[in-house]
């Protein structure tokens, strides 16, 4: 159901197919691809990481007032000793409370100035983290992007190509394509390299709505025949290395539910967002072609679908199978003799034949 949902997403989300084409259209399916097992494709994520910067609060230093403590001391004597003893102590009190009062009101200041330096330095801390968090935003989304690419063996994580079963459709019935679907599933190289350049992060808008889409800005991708028998169609011989079917394309997504191990890859020269696709085949000729397209799903992605804050989608491996369509259907370039002309092979044939039985004919009177 996921892939359903998935492919059905591709379509409308990714290539604006939600713009519809007119109804008359009719789409065909010519040919798909199946891989052999294991991983087939790699999506690498390239870009700087999002970091949020967090300001550094600096505390303000409390200083406690120092207290200043006189203490009685006990009078014994005469009086007039008693007297100066009295005065004496009395004016240590008096310095102690003056000495007192003096330590609090500079303890204040001072607290009031650590309070207020440390504000200064918060403020300007928290401005220095929100200009590093919008530079790391910048640069995140300008750096953005990733590509999307064959690899050769499912261990591996560099571009390279892959054994694949490729194989022509027909629509069935009377059909021109059916000679080339009666080729069966071929062996074939496949080698798919799309770009999703810097600045194309997931589109953060859609993610809200459960849907992970991440913009292609080109890419390319061919199967090349391998097998080693030659292909006869009609009177028409392939050799190993023909080229099965090649594309160009621009725009395009990959696409999938957030934390899904399931989604798909599309694009359409139909829609809002329609991108270029050109196809070239040895087998087939799209010049009378209008609308091209092709999808292909991806299933047992080694990572959950999933992108970070300014990201784009993040690295995994999957492996797919996919179709490609066009409408009108392409035309075989195998040459397939016309009515007229096995007409004409007909006659041709017959007049050889009669003139071969007259000279036989005449060789025996003259013997």
């Amino acid at each position: 159901m996921t892939v359903i949902r998935t492919i059905a997403a591709a379509a409308l989300l990714a290539s604006g197919i939600a713009a519809a084409t007119p109804a008359a259209a009719v789409i065909t399916t010519f040919a798909n691809y199946s891989g052999v097992g294991g991983a087939n494709l790699y999506w690498k994520r390239s870009g700087t990481n999002y970091v949020v910067a967090v300001p550094v609060h600096v505390n303000p230093v409390h200083v406690n007032p120092v207290v200043v403590v006189a203490h009685t001391v006990a009078v014994t004597g005469t009086p007039a000793q008693k007297a100066a003893k009295i005065a004496a102590n009395n004016a240590a009190i008096a310095a102690a409370v003056a000495a007192n009062a003096a330590n609090v009101i500079t303890a204040n200041n001072t607290n009031t100035a650590n309070i207020n330096a440390a504000a200064v330095t918060n403020a300007a801390n928290i401005v220095t983290a929100t200009n590093q968090t919008a530079a790391s935003a910048a640069s995140a989304d300008a750096t953005a992007g990733g590509q999307f690419y064959t690899i050769h063996t499912s261990t591996s994580t560099t571009p390279g190509s892959v054994a694949t079963h490729f194989s022509f459709l027909s629509p069935g019935g009377h059909n021109p394509l059916q000679a080339l679907a009666a080729l069966g599933a071929l062996n074939a190289n496949f080698t798919f390299l799309g770009t999703a350049a810097p600045g194309t992060q997931v589109n953060p808008s859609i993610a809200a709505f459960g849907f992970d889409v991440q913009p292609l800005t080109s890419g390319t991708f061919s199967f090349i025949y391998t097998g080693a028998a030659n292909l006869v169609v009609h009177h028409t011989i392939y050799h190993t290395g023909a080229n099965l079917l090649t594309a160009i394309f621009t725009k395009g997504a990959i696409v999938g539910d957030d934390g899904a191990t399931s989604g798909a890859a599309a694009d359409s020269t139909a829609g809002a967002n329609a991108g270029m696709i050109t196809y070239t085949s040895d087998f087939l000729s799209f010049l009378s072609t209008n609308r091209k397209d092709y999808a292909i799903s991806a299933t047992s992605i080694t990572a959950p679908l999933g992108f970070g804050t300014h990201q784009a989608l993040n690295t995994f491996k999957a492996t797919t199978t996919g179709s490609f369509s066009t409408d009108p259907q392409p035309t075989p370039t195998a040459i397939v003799p016309e009515p007229a002309m096995w007409g004409l092979m007909v006659v041709g044939f017959g007049m050889v034949g009669f003139r071969a039985r007259r000279r036989a004919r005449a060789i025996r009177v003259t013997a």
